[in-house]
């Protein structure tokens, strides 16, 4: 709660954190997880939404309906997933042309076009693959509407085409031109965050799934070193042809007899989650053959040592992760032995004693040392180095790098230079041999930013380069023509939660998108228009109300004076800082009132605000939630939690009231937001993170809305468990029993216990409490579902200590009503039947078909194992269309039924 209270006066703050006559505005909220903003040739601002959506705003910062682009149903909107990447083509004012970077929805990518297809279904926690699709916006609407037919996928047709993605973060990343008019897009390593991963399941990574649906090939189970292998897209900027989406010719590593392939695609590598970068204005060629698109500059996301500010100058310079991070060797990594690295073939491979195919990572990276000649030996061979065939690269520095503001204290930034000896050294930024000026600083998430072009700065602002990172700040580059580091200074201190940067190409402000879904410029000089803040100090209850309105939290940007004029929704009007006002109703309906501050400065600017009052209504009350605030989750695999509220209103029914459930993964100082459920019943998917030292928890807002809409908000707190349950429900039984589920599990240490739920489910995943059982002194339990659902139950017990820590038994599954040991489907059927036995309790199969006037006109027999299930397919092409009669035998068993043919 203490953090709501600050941040609702932290715009005045924003301002203050701004060098003089700077001010940080808001444009426009309400997006749904807004992630990145760009301009066309008309200066009109269009948004990407991370479920999938583009907008365009008009004149007025308002959302043109309907969107440019949707495609949410087939965009994997989970986690750090969605749809991240955005670009207009350089020529877009003549072609229309729009890229799109996203990660594809596996539940579409199986079945859309199939009956089991389901527009408002996503796969989520599994394996998928990153897109790149170009569409194209059609210039008879003013390039509003997109060309019917015009998509066309430049990056991953299928999986194995695609950028990997193995885990819930590190995916996509940004979409650029360079100034040869080649698409350079960046991707994360697609694998899990939690640990030093080589491959295999150990640190939560989806591969066995990803695996088993071909959407990798076993070679490159290689976890984070695929940012190292050029037979993935993963930890890469990419550099294609946008029209074709092949790999240029003029790329570092390119195979002209593959020129879709990994390698031939990729520019640079060595990332761990390049999430933004930018080209530079000015550097580069204008021709793709020169293979000089410009410099790059890429915020790599670290993980809990250093941020890393890099500079790609040319093609084929490799970063390092995750065998180093910053200017370091990547700690965890390092006693990790390094997967073998299949572009690399030993040549004395099986000469003399030589049994290594391939080289690993380690043999084919050099850390930068400064030496003129770096040496590569073959292992085989001292005396031999590791042929240029195999691609031996040395790493590049980063441009800067600074500590983790949680857990690489204090706060620094190092710089590479080389010392007397001409030997590559890390020095502090601070001290005299950096040769630069920049204080200590410290972040958690680079996030890159943009080279300020425009002439509305002072002249001590332009050219330079303008970097955010999540934690807040932005700070001011000076780089050299030959992309030096010169300087780096403190430009906003408190840009809360930013994760993009830009300019607008008329109006010359930089604007950026925070995790507050709001869309907020930073503008020098002129005369920004006030904020309006208001609040009431009885906001509902029954007439005649009287109510104080405060506008003392609406602010200046300049600290110009104030007047605040309201306006009441029964048309009364009144002037003051802070103002009282009665309200009457003609008899007690519920009703809402919309009352208006505005607020003018003395310049003649203005905002204004809605504070609504309701008279004879009051807010939802929640009575119960499905877990308890400080519960505790665990840690030891991926769970389930039940997602459900109840909720009373004295004036509205149950059933008019809405729900909506926010969820946040918080790790270390960021966190990782989920879209909005409006589902009074979900769930939650709990990865098992935490426990490590680095911080983890989950938030999870729930809101509770009547029809006028006066709300209540609660928010509650998972964290890890760390320590091991006392207690074990298990075993865990479920039979039927005629026409009820009969469950039964024992509890080996029931003092330990607090809450017993019975919980059931149909998919897996959206469970639903069918009781609670009173935890005794007893070790057995039982519990009856007298109602079971038609088709498949599930059933699991939720065990809850009184600490707040909860576990679950195992699942256990009942089919209701009991699948026929004997069956044949489908009916009606068309080319074939098949007739399947649960277990045979005989040795022979027998199947008969007879037309209605009883001439047989099918008869199959099979001898069939004891004991086992059996499946038989029968073709039935010959037989017309209409009604018959089947007749199934087997052990004893008759079944008699009437097939309809097609």
């Amino acid at each position: 709660m203490r953090l709501l209270c600050f941040l609702l006066f932290l715009p005045g703050y924003l301002t203050a954190q701004l060098p003089e006559n700077f001010s940080d505005q808001l444009v426009r909220g309400g997006f749904d997880i807004p992630v990145g903003v760009t301009f066309d040739h008309r200066g009109t601002p269009y948004v990407w939404e991370k479920g999938g959506r583009v907008w365009l705003l008009d004149a007025d910062d308002q959302k043109i309906e309907p969107p440019l682009v949707d495609i949410h149903e087939e965009v994997a909107n989970w986690r750090d997933h969605g749809l991240l990447g955005f670009a207009l083509d350089p020529q877009f004012a003549d072609n229309g042309h729009l890229y799109l970077l996203y990660i594809v929805d596996l539940h579409h990518w199986k079945y859309f076009g199939t009956p089991d297809y389901h527009p408002d279904t996503t796969s989520t926690y599994v394996a998928s693959f990153g897109r790149i699709a170009r569409y194209t916006a059609d210039p008879a609407t003013d390039f509003r509407t997109l060309l019917p037919g015009s998509r066309r996928i430049l990056v991953g047709e299928t999986p194995l085409t695609g950028f990997s993605v193995v885990h819930e973060s590190h995916s996509g990343g940004t979409l650029a031109f360079g100034t040869d008019g080649t698409l350079l897009a960046s991707f994360g390593d697609g694998n899990s965050n939690r640990g030093p991963d080589t491959g295999g399941e150990e640190w939560g990574s989806y591969i066995t799934q990803a695996l088993a649906d071909g959407m990798l090939l076993p070679e490159d189970d290689i976890g984070q070193f695929r940012s190292q292998s050029l037979r993935s897209l993963n930890g890469k900027i990419i550099r294609i042809d946008p029209a074709t989406g092949d790999g240029l010719a003029s790329n570092p590593f390119y195979d002209p007899g593959a020129p879709r392939s990994a390698r031939s695609r990729t520019w640079a590598l060595g990332f761990r989650n390049p999430y933004r970068f930018m080209v530079r204005p000015g550097s580069g060629s204008h021709y793709p053959a020169d293979g000089d698109p410009g410099a790059l500059y890429v915020g790599d996301v670290g993980d809990v040592k250093w941020e890393e500010l890099d500079v790609v100058t040319a093609g084929g310079q490799n970063f390092g992760w995750p065998i180093t991070e910053g200017y370091h060797h990547y700690g965890p990594m390092q006693a990790r032995e390094k997967p073998l690295n299949l572009s690399a073939p030993n040549p004395l491979y099986g000469s003399g004693d030589c049994d290594q195919a391939y080289f690993d990572y380690d043999q084919t990276f050099v850390q930068h040392i400064g030496e003129a000649f770096v040496s590569f030996p073959n292992p085989c061979d001292p005396n031999q180095q590791i042929p240029l065939s195999s691609f031996p690269m040395v790493e590049t520095w980063p441009a800067i790098a600074w500590s983790n503001a949680r857990y690489n204290q204090p706060a620094r930034a190092e710089i590479g230079r080389l010392n007397a000896a001409g030997e590559r050294v890390r020095v502090y930024t601070h001290e005299p041999e950096a040769f630069i000026t920049s204080p200590p600083f410290e972040g958690f998430s680079s996030m890159a930013g943009v080279f300020y072009e425009g002439d509305a700065f002072p002249e001590r602002y332009r050219g330079k380069y303008f970097h955010c990172d999540y934690s807040d700040w932005i700070r001011v580059f000076d780089f050299d023509a030959d992309q030096h580091l010169v300087a780096v200074d403190s430009f906003h201190r408190n840009a809360r939660q930013i994760y993009h940067l830009v300019q607008h190409p008329t109006d010359g402000c930089l604007y950026y998108l925070n995790l507050k879904k709001e869309l907020r410029k930073i503008c020098y000089g002129g005369n920004p228009p006030p904020v309006a803040r208001a609040t009431v100090d009885q906001a509902y209850g029954p007439a005649p109300l009287t109510a104080t309105f405060d506008a003392s939290a609406s602010y200046s940007p300049f600290a110009y004076p104030l007047n605040y004029r309201w306006f009441f929704g029964d048309g009364t009007e009144a002037v003051g800082l802070a103002v009282t006002h009665t309200f009457t109703a003609p008899n007690t309906i519920p009703r809402r009132i919309d009352n208006r501050l505005i607020v003018t400065d003395s310049v003649g600017n203005t905002d204004e605000i809605e504070v609504p009052v309701f008279l004879h209504n009051s807010p939802p009350e929640i009575t119960a939630v499905s877990f308890a605030d400080g519960d505790r989750y665990p840690t030891d695999r991926t769970t389930v939690l039940r997602l459900s509220a109840e909720a009373v209103d004295a004036e509205h029914t149950a059933e008019e009231l809405h729900y909506s459930w926010q969820v946040a993964l918080h790790h270390n100082d960021h966190y990782h937001p989920e879209p909005i459920d409006s589902q009074r019943n979900s769930r939650l998917i709990v990865s098992p993170v935490g426990c490590d030292g680095e911080l983890y928890y989950y938030r999870v807002q729930l809101t509770v809305s009547d029809p006028l809409g006066a709300r209540t908000t609660q928010t509650l707190r998972l964290d890890p468990n760390c320590v091991p349950m006392p207690a074990v429900v298990e075993p865990f039984t479920a039979r039927l029993d005629e026409r009820r589920v009969v469950l039964d599990w024992s509890v080996d240490r029931p003092d330990s216990i607090a809450r017993l739920e019975v919980l059931r489910s149909n998919d897996l995943l959206a469970w639903e409490r069918l009781t609670t059982v009173a935890v005794g002194e007893q070790s057995d339990y039982r519990a009856t579902d007298d109602a079971p659902i038609r088709g498949i139950n599930h059933y699991r017990i939720k065990y809850r200590t009184a600490d707040g820590r909860y576990d679950y038994s195992s699942v256990q599954r009942v089919e209701y009503p009991p699948r026929p040991n004997v069956l044949l489907y489908p009916n009606p059927a068309r080319d074939a039947v098949t007739v399947t036995v649960q277990r045979s309790t005989g040795e022979d199969l027998r199947l008969r078909v007879w037309t209605l006037d009883g001439k047989m006109v099918l008869d199959r027999n099979w001898a069939v194992a004891p004991q086992t299930p059996v499946t038989k397919t029968v073709a039935i092409e010959t037989l017309t269309t209409g009604l018959y009669l089947y007749r199934i035998e087997h052990g004893g068993e008759a079944v008699n039924e009437l097939l309809f043919v097609r």
